[in-house]
């Protein structure tokens, strides 16, 4: 008898489950932990917090699919899990609404939904930050007064370099000499460490007149001249732990504002890890300055969206597909709007968040790709006010349904080309489940944004029948007492703060009372 697969009911099922309940994240918002009618308010504060890499709180919305199409006994063949799942925490039969159950979140209305998702979120300024804090509101400059941008070839220079291996991240000292210089960037060599002059022409001469125009034409300018009053940028290459290469806002701040800061754009290449001279070094380099770029645009976007664009830069440079992908397609049921804690755990957060603003290119192009760069909306919400700004109906859930499809066919002759990818190619996703015998009941969990792809083969009929929660908790807590909680938001290289003004006066003193929960991220949310 011949098996065939059964692909219909595509978007909501796909014969893959898929969850699209948003993570919310922007500002100090008060919460409700009941239903009520009537609209939150919210307190705006305005300036900043840390730098990127969130560590959201992930719930894996549970679903579950039955499927009946004789009276034989089940039978499965049941794959690897591609990844790590939570138990499964609900069990339906029918397509009846699921009951609320204790912990599952309450019933929200729309207009605070809109009111989560839509608030943009106030950018975090550390040059702002330390005149309030630190210095009693005396203003620091923009450009660093003592930044030197006269550099000649064989000058030495000490620089500050992060250690990402230890924790938290460690400071330390290194000399190196400028080697190279192009019309638009420095070339540093850490003393003691040697890369071939040819090598390093080669890079240096490729980043000059391909990749610093291509960058810059697609997804905007840097800050420039920028802190140092220089029009070129910086590269250092030397010892830097734990990573290929990085870019760090801090050093494009006045020493006044960040002590650690070399008072240049620049980026680091770990030479322990990669060598000028090649496509490997050359598309790390593109993905760095793409960072570069975007904290000039809009600083405060999300890892996922930030860290996609990078991996495109790489890829519209002619580095290829990004070479994280086979992680992600191993383990599909990795939530696209969030980010693992460390970047070996994010290997399939690469993967995912590069396919997807390769379909978002491939299917919009170049001008509307561009625009979610600059828009100040961050995440999804980014996306569907680019995409109603051109005029067009679908928003990110309906994109995100097809991109999961995409995923899994792979072929662009179907649906107008939404199911597919013109230029990449790739291996299948990892299907969560296969059967082909019959009644069959599958319990599962879906991370936000994730799929599970399973299989359903055999001839006749078939039918299917699914429920699932549609709601996840914003965050995982009860208010302390009462209905309602002031709620802080997530986001990066943002400033959220929730103040008022007391007359103390006629006190001799007060003391302030409070209860707090949080989930913060190791190292950078203080």
């Amino acid at each position: 008898m011949q098996k065939k697969p059964i692909l219909w009911g595509v978007s909501a099922l796909f014969i893959l489950i898929c969850c699209s309940t948003a993570i919310f994240g922007v500002m100090w918002q008060l919460l409700p932990v009941i239903n009520n009618p009537e609209l939150l308010s919210s307190v705006v504060g305005g300036l900043e917090t840390a730098t990127p890499t969130p560590i959201p709180v992930i719930e894996r919305t549970p679903v579950a699919v039955v499927s009946a199409a004789s009276t034989a006994a089940p039978t499965q063949t049941k794959l690897p899990d591609p990844a790590p799942v939570a138990p499964a925490t609900l069990v339906a039969t029918s397509t009846a609404p699921p009951e609320r159950e204790p912990g599952q979140a309450s019933p929200i209305q729309p207009s605070t939904e809109a009111l989560l998702t839509q608030t943009i979120l106030p950018e975090r300024d550390q040059r702002l930050l330390a005149s309030r804090l630190k210095y009693q509101g005396q203003p620091i400059p923009e450009v660093a007064a003592d930044a030197r941008n006269d550099f000649q070839l064989g000058d030495q220079d000490t620089f500050w370099v992060t250690d990402n291996g230890q924790t938290p991240p460690k400071q330390f000292e290194a000399k190196a000499t400028l080697k190279h210089i192009t019309d638009h960037s420095y070339w540093w060599v850490e003393d003691g460490m040697n890369v071939g002059p040819e090598a390093l022409k080669r890079s240096a001469e490729r980043f000059e007149t391909e990749t610093y125009p291509t960058n810059r034409d697609f997804f905007g300018s840097e800050w420039s001249p920028g802190v140092d009053n220089d029009v070129r940028v910086h590269v250092f290459m030397g010892n830097v732990p734990s990573v290929a290469g990085y870019f760090s806002a801090s050093n494009s701040y006045p020493k006044q504002a960040e002590p650690f800061s070399n008072q240049r754009e620049m980026f680091f290449i770990n030479l322990g890890a990669i060598s000028p001279g090649n496509d490997y070094f050359d598309s790390v380099l593109a993905h760095e300055f793409q960072h570069m770029i975007h904290w000039r645009q809009d600083r405060n976007e999300d890892t996922w969206v930030n860290e996609g664009l990078s991996e495109l830069a790489s890829f519209i440079n002619g580095y290829g597909m990004s070479g994280f992908v086979g992680a992600f397609t191993y383990a599909p049921d990795t939530q696209l709007n969030s980010w693992a804690s460390s970047p070996n755990a994010a290997l399939a957060n690469y993967g995912g968040s590069f396919l997807f603003m390769a379909y978002f290119l491939q299917r919009y192009g170049e001008e509307i790709t561009q625009h979610v760069v600059a828009n100040p909306h961050n995440g999804i919400a980014g996306f569907n006010a680019v995409l109603a700004e051109h005029g067009y109906q679908e928003q990110f859930d309906d994109i995100f349904a097809d991109f999961l499809v995409a995923n899994y066919l792979q072929d662009p002759e179907l649906a107008e080309g939404v199911w597919g990818y013109n230029n990449l190619t790739m291996e299948p996703v990892s299907l969560t489940e296969r059967f082909s015998i019959y009644p069959v009941e599958q319990r599962t969990t879906v991370y936000q944004f994730g799929g599970d792809y399973i299989e359903l083969s055999g001839n006749g009929d078939i039918t299917i029948e699914f429920t699932g929660s549609t709601r996840v908790k914003v965050i995982n807590n009860q208010a302390h007492s009462g209905d309602y909680q002031w709620y802080s938001h997530r986001g990066d290289e943002s400033n959220t703060r929730l103040t008022r003004a007391f007359d103390l006066s006629q006190v001799a003193g007060a003391t302030l009372h409070y209860w707090t929960w949080y989930d913060i991220e190791t190292d950078w949310d203080y």
